[in-house]
């Protein structure tokens, strides 16, 4: 029996996703090709451009996907996290350990979409606004912001080349940032700045 086509076109797309993703993670950015990412998958060119008419839209789409992926385990973080003031950064900081230790995936995505297609990044930076803006409507604490600006920083060190934070490392730095965060002094701490 034959897959329905919206099911064949459905994993026909995630084939080229993945594979774009592969082509990036072994080559670079500047091998990412259609030709390149249509004998990864193992499809016809004609198969890709079906899909995708220029590179710039395979990218936005690897953003897209890439950024619907971690927002969905963002949220198993929250659920996981439970309740209390403390439970958005401590999410946070779990979430962004387990995307430091991705290392075929969304940093790597990012850097290709900032330095060759930035336009393919404005769903990431309308997530980062609605976090400050949630922020500014006092639904984050401040140190959310703040550790959200610091998780960011870990990946994009990371994902430039320099340095790459062993198990052990990232650890001691994810339990010191939860340490921070689920602090009531830090929690309930003024926005006022001393002179």
């Amino acid at each position: 029996m034959n897959q329905p086509v919206q099911t064949r076109s459905i994993e026909t797309l995630r084939k080229i996703l993945e594979a774009a993703e592969a082509v990036i993670g072994r080559s670079g950015a500047q091998r990412l090709t259609m030709d390149a990412v249509a004998a990864e998958a193992g499809i016809s060119k004609g198969g890709v451009l079906h899909h995708f008419r220029t590179k710039e839209g395979l990218i936005a789409a690897l953003v897209r996907a890439r950024l619907e992926r971690y927002v969905a385990e963002y949220k198993e973080e929250e659920a996981a996290a439970g309740p209390g003031e403390a439970a958005y950064v401590v999410a946070m900081i779990r979430h962004m350990k387990r995307m430091y230790s991705d290392d075929d995936g969304f940093p790597r995505s990012l850097l290709v979409a900032a330095t060759d297609h930035p336009a393919a990044l404005e769903e990431f930076r309308a997530v980062l606004r609605q976090k400050l803006d949630e922020r500014r409507d006092g639904q984050i604490p401040e140190v959310g912001v703040a550790m959200l600006f610091a998780t960011l920083g870990l990946l994009l060190t990371k994902t430039l080349g320099f340095v790459d934070l062993s198990t052990d490392e990232l650890n001691s730095i994810c339990k010191s940032f939860e340490r921070l965060a689920s602090s009531p002094s830090t929690i309930a701490a003024p926005t006022e700045t001393v002179d």
